[in-house]
């Protein structure tokens, strides 16, 4: 069985259609870099993608992006910091001290017109080239080689003697968890490229099946828009399929493993 998923890596350059970029830092803290004040963006990546959270991400080997910060107190960026007062008070200095003197930047997300993003890991800081501010990525051996056009992971397979639980994510954003002892058998056969979303890349199935065998479950994740104000499980079991002939608009299995300990 093949375990290794594919993407092929995007180029970055000032011609690319950029809205707004986020800077993400190591206490969860961001904030946002505005369309007019990205100058210029080069960057070049690593082969491996890395796990986070729900996706896989790709890592920055190495480039840079070039910030002029205009002048003036906050409008509406959207930002999450733990001392917003100085940022309120005078955004730009805020954001240059920020990056260059206190560091810690995580990562970078940049959205496109269509508000779909990139996030981008990597070794990064910042410093002042007279009036720009400019991230850098620093190369790390650690992230492996870089040579090839396309980024991969090797991913095991499903099986369901691993699963916890999946939550099953619909194209309404309807969602419930289904637990271990419910799944009588699962079987899924994936594409060898990865799909695109939510900023980085998740595998996408290509055939399969799951049996499934619903019990009732005190405290079951769950969030399916019906009249009844709880759901039960004949509730749940025709959210999937209805009468058993509709068809499934089922657009994503969140799968959690059991993990160590």
């Amino acid at each position: 069985m093949n375990n290794e998923y594919i993407f092929k890596k995007k180029k970055l350059s000032k011609e690319s259609a950029i809205e707004r970029m986020e800077i993400f830092f190591q206490n969860g803290d961001y904030l946002t870099i505005r369309k007019n004040e990205i100058m210029d963006i080069e960057m070049n990546f690593y082969d491996e993608l890395i796990a986070i959270g729900d996706s896989f991400y790709p890592v920055a080997k190495n480039g840079f992006v070039k910030f002029k910060l205009q002048d003036g107190k906050a409008k509406g960026e959207s930002r999450s910091l733990y001392n917003p007062k100085e940022y309120a008070n005078d955004r730009k200095t805020y954001i240059e001290n920020r990056l260059t003197k206190e560091g810690l930047i995580k990562c970078i997300r940049i959205f496109n017109y269509n508000n779909w993003s990139d996030t981008i890991y990597g070794d990064i800081f910042a410093e002042m080239d007279e009036c720009y501010l400019v991230l850098k990525f620093k190369e790390n051996e650690k992230y492996g080689p870089f040579e090839s056009e396309y980024h991969k992971v090797n991913i095991g397979s499903v099986s369901k003697n691993k699963i916890r639980k999946i939550c099953i994510d619909f194209e309404n954003c309807d969602s419930f968890d289904v637990y271990d002892d419910e799944i009588v058998d699962i079987q899924l056969d994936f594409e060898n490229a990865l799909e695109w979303s939510s900023g980085g890349y998740n595998r996408q199935v290509k055939n399969g099946y799951m049996v499934l065998r619903l019990e009732k479950q005190p405290y079951r994740w769950k969030n399916v828009y019906t009249e009844k104000k709880k759901n039960k499980v004949p509730d749940l079991e025709k959210r999937i399929c209805g009468k058993g002939v509709e068809e499934i608009d089922i657009c994503r299995l969140y799968i959690s493993y059991y993990g160590v300990g």
